[in-house]
């Protein structure tokens, strides 16, 4: 067997069995057609010594059985940035839940310690983000394989085309990715903690005003709305007219829950019998005004936003 033979040999180790021999044969005399050029050149047929090394001047056997491959990728590029995208989603979510284990853990009714709060943030954070990668690279694979891409892009509508402008058009999807995890995190924290009793250390200091209890399915709904509005803009994260509307009347919404929750007083109370330490402290003015602040700061987020969703309503009409 001469070295033309051995090096397409090699490369038939990397083809599919089912057109092996024919792709054999093709680049067989592919290269039978380069050795008699390259011979003529010469004015002489190259002897054993010259022909090896002529033909370490060939692509490499794998390189050259990548072009004669189906289908020569991992990921269609057609779905790539799709691909990338839910990738990005995926390792969002592996690292949320691990921020709510931690969250809920520090909310818990278990002996405080730093040491754990670690490692419910980053145990096993590496495992679960490469079966999350793993994961999306199966899915992506498999519909690249067996679903035509090219095919279903064919037809497609100008409504899906950004509108050019300002900077602020484009969402940045991280950062609505960011505000998921927040919404997730507080729905969690308003179901476990404020309406179902989770049995915390505060449970018997801290007694939340049944008028503010009645509000909470209120704020639940605010911020499931406002989660659902996100999740759209990671689908489409363009600004336009019809998303900025809702994204003003959600907040108009939750200024007004808003406002119904700060009218009640008191929002909630601390036995002070059961603390022996600062005795002239009125933790439950102190407390309440802690939770007025807070709120103060979200109703002034609220009317910025407002007004920022209107200004760019109008230069987009403009």
């Amino acid at each position: 067997m001469n070295w033309l033979e051995r090096y397409v040999e090699g490369v038939k180790r990397y083809l599919p069995q089912k057109n092996r021999e024919d792709v054999g044969e093709e680049i067989k005399s592919v290269l039978a057609d380069k050795r008699e050029a390259e011979e003529e050149k010469l004015g002489r047929e190259m002897d054993d010594k010259e022909l090896g090394k002529w033909i370490t001047t060939q692509e490499h056997p794998m390189v050259l059985a990548a072009g004669y491959q189906e289908r020569r990728e991992l990921i269609t590029a057609e779905l790539f940035p799709l691909y990338i995208l839910a990738l990005k989603i995926a390792l969002a979510i592996v690292f949320g839940l691990k921020a709510l284990g931690a969250g809920f853990y520090i909310l818990g009714p278990g002996e405080f310690e730093f040491s754990y709060i670690w490692g419910k943030l980053f145990g096993g954070l590496i495992e679960n983000g490469l079966m999350a990668f793993a994961s999306v690279t199966v899915v992506f694979h498999f519909l690249g394989k067996h679903i035509s891409a090219k095919k279903f892009f064919e037809n497609w509508s100008l409504s899906i085309l950004p509108k050019s402008g300002a900077k602020w058009m484009t969402v940045p999807v991280g950062e609505t990715i960011f505000e998921i995890i927040a919404y997730v995190f507080t729905l969690g924290v308003l179901q476990f903690v404020l309406v179902k009793k989770w049995g915390s250390w505060w449970d018997d200091r801290v007694f939340i005003s049944p008028d503010l209890l009645n509000l909470v399915v209120w704020v639940q709904v605010v911020i499931a709305l406002f989660l659902v509005h996100r999740l759209w803009l990671v689908i489409r994260p363009q600004w336009n007219i019809s998303k900025l509307a809702t994204n003003i009347v959600l907040t108009a919404f939750g200024f007004y829950v808003l406002t119904l929750v700060m009218g009640v007083d008191p929002m909630v109370q601390f036995d002070q019998a059961l603390v022996t330490d600062h005795p002239g402290l009125n933790r439950t003015e102190w407390i309440t005004r802690i939770i007025r602040v807070s709120l103060y700061i979200v109703g002034a987020v609220y009317i910025y936003e407002m007004g920022r969703d209107l200004y760019r309503m109008a230069k987009l009409r403009w």
